[in-house]
């Protein structure tokens, strides 16, 4: 999960409290080195918090899944069809998946 700050008129998102807390820290850190005066004037904790400060949860999609076909294709292995059906059932999976977000390998 990462944190950003809300688009403007956004009023439906989870706050991100910690990264507030930093980014109004780093806010009043910059305005105290550039001498904006007294850092205690101008209000309580959430003062100034809803303006540039305030951060949003953004939270990230699953990534795809990761399928590896192991085939055993010694000579022990009779047959020779198992790997073209290993293939097949890769490619049969490729092509299933809707997103393609996924990756499948096939190792021999």
């Amino acid at each position: 999960m990462r944190a950003a700050p809300p688009a403007e008129g956004e009023d439906d998102f989870e706050i991100a409290v910690d990264a507030t807390l930093r980014a109004r820290a780093l806010e009043r850190a910059g305005r105290r080195g550039a001498g904006g005066g007294d850092p205690r004037a101008g209000g309580g904790v959430g003062a100034g918090a809803a303006g540039g400060a305030l951060r949003k949860k953004v939270r990230r999609k699953p990534g795809g899944r990761l399928v590896v076909f192991l085939v055993d294709a010694s000579e022990s292995m009779a047959g020779r069809y198992q790997l073209a059906a290993a293939r097949e059932a890769a490619v049969g999976l490729l092509r299933s998946d809707k997103t393609g977000h996924d990756r499948v390998a096939m190792v021999s």
